[in-house]
């Protein structure tokens, strides 16, 4: 006899708890003995929600151990069950973990998994649903499109990702709440190592308006590292998702001809070089 749907809910809540546990203790046991029990994924398929959210726990599982090729089996795993399911949280679950594993790689291998991160953003951009996505979730595809055409040298892709874009500040309530809004955040530096290798000044100050959570800097600092870079630890102070991203650039030991300068200035600010910094930006 099919289990009814209390006795389904019962069963991912139960799930649930085991995953968050393990995420809790930071145990990759807990965590396996979690992925190994694959019996409730037939028991939930007929339910979508509980079955989506599911699969997510498990794609998160994976990736924590650091196994990417099965964490994108999850997400296959359930597109191919729910075909025309709406997936935009999948596409910033994806292109998160394909720039994870290219921040910790180098040579051909970093550049496959940026070619998979912007791979399914143009896969993405085809879908109906692409046009129905909210003005955060634009400019996040957006900057993780950006960053894969400025990797691959496409300069003047580059700077017409951005050409319709309105630039506004997050909303108040959204900027103060840590975690709100977490593929911008978590997507921002890309879409400004852009602006900064392009030696865009507008479009740099126009990211950092989006972004921005102290306007007496945004609007009376003239010098435009400073402005970057207090802006950006600003951010860093409220925002997790910002802060892992903006860490992950860090993490990044070997970068290819195109992104060469991103090396130069977090080496820079490392080493705290302000005079070079203040040159480099104000050559914009």
């Amino acid at each position: 006899m099919n289990p009814s749907k209390n006795e389904k809910v019962v069963v991912f809540d139960q799930l649930m708890k085991l995953y968050h546990d393990a995420i809790q203790k930071r145990s990759s046991r807990d965590l396996q003995n979690f992925l190994v029990n694959t019996q409730p994924l037939e028991i939930l398929v007929d339910e979508q929600d509980l079955y989506e959210r599911l699969r997510m726990a498990r794609f998160d599982a994976y990736k924590l151990i650091g196994e990417f090729q099965n964490a994108q089996r999850e997400y296959k795993a359930f597109i191919s069950t729910y075909v025309d399911a709406p997936i935009i949280e999948w596409v910033f679950k994806l292109t998160d973990l394909y720039f994870t594993a290219f921040s910790y790689s180098s040579g051909t291998d970093a550049d496959k998994w940026i070619e998979a991160m912007g791979q399914v953003v143009i896969t993405y951009k085809k879908r109906s649903e692409a046009s129905k996505i909210d003005r955060y979730q634009r400019l996040a595809l957006a900057n993780i499109y950006a960053f894969y055409l400025l990797y691959n040298g496409k300069i003047s892709s580059v700077k017409e990702v951005y050409d319709t874009f309105k630039f506004q500040p997050v909303e108040l309530a959204l900027c103060n709440e840590p975690q709100a809004l977490p593929y911008l955040y978590g997507n921002m530096m890309k879409g400004l190592w852009c602006a900064i290798l392009l030696k865009d000044r507008t479009l740099l100050t126009n990211l950092l308006t989006v972004v921005s959570i102290d306007d007496e800097t945004l609007y009376r600092e003239k010098d435009l590292f400073t402005l970057f870079y207090k802006t950006v630890m600003d951010v860093v102070d409220m925002k997790p998702d910002f802060k892992n991203e903006f860490n992950l650039f860090f993490i990044k030991t070997k970068w290819n001809d195109n992104t060469t300068d991103i090396a130069y200035i977090l080496n820079s600010i490392k080493g705290q070089l302000t005079p070079a910094l203040k040159a480099y930006f104000g050559a914009f």
